[in-house]
């Protein structure tokens, strides 16, 4: 069935709920959802509070680096997510994996792992931090879940002698959106997931 949370498309989502709990004023179940390059699935629950527990979602998408779409893939995995009724954020038990800054950097560093970054709740919104050796330089981002499929994510990379960097390097950096200073490259991008 085509479903939508709150003003986001769902998409594909089978379930199956316990139905003495559904008479009881609560609901559990697991969920299996389909979309637009999104496939995952998890269990969740509804009483006071929502939940989703033992989930993984994959994406394959591109996403936009100043100005340049790269194509990634996109894994948020984790143990529990919970939200009150107003959809302010509880808990967050989860990281969000990715091929992207490895498929930026290509032509910097070869075999750069997947970037990690931990999901926490903070102020009742979801956000994502990581920081990661790319060979070169320390790559480090820091951001917030805006709506449901909106990441509002600010980058920085650092270089351990940031005068001391060729030209073509710093040409390629820009071209993605980096701009510099004193102690670091910085970028501030959105991501629509």
């Amino acid at each position: 069935m085509d479903s939508h949370w709150r003003s986001l498309s769902l998409g594909n989502i089978s379930m199956s709920l316990n139905p003495i709990l559904v008479l009881a004023g609560t609901a559990n179940g697991s969920v299996h959802l389909e979309r637009n390059g999104l496939i995952g699935s998890g269990l969740f629950s509804v009483s006071d509070t929502v939940s989703l527990d033992n989930f993984q979602f994959d994406l394959e998408a591109d996403f936009g680096l100043g100005g340049t779409s790269l194509p990634a893939t996109l894994t948020i995995q984790g143990h529990k997510l919970e939200w009150d009724k107003q959809g302010q954020c509880l808990t967050a038990q989860a990281r969000l994996v990715t091929n992207a800054p490895a498929n930026a950097f290509a032509a910097l560093t070869e075999n750069l792992a997947d970037t990690v970054g931990d999901i926490t709740c903070d102020a009742g919104r979801l956000r994502v931090s990581f920081s990661q050796d790319i060979g070169l330089a320390n790559l480090s981002g820091a951001g917030v879940l805006l709506s449901e499929d909106v990441l509002s994510l600010a980058l920085v990379l650092r270089f351990p002698d940031q005068t001391a960097i060729s030209e073509p390097a710093a040409a390629f950096i820009r071209g993605y959106g980096f701009k510099q200073q004193p102690d670091g490259w910085y970028n501030e991008v959105t991501l629509r997931l």
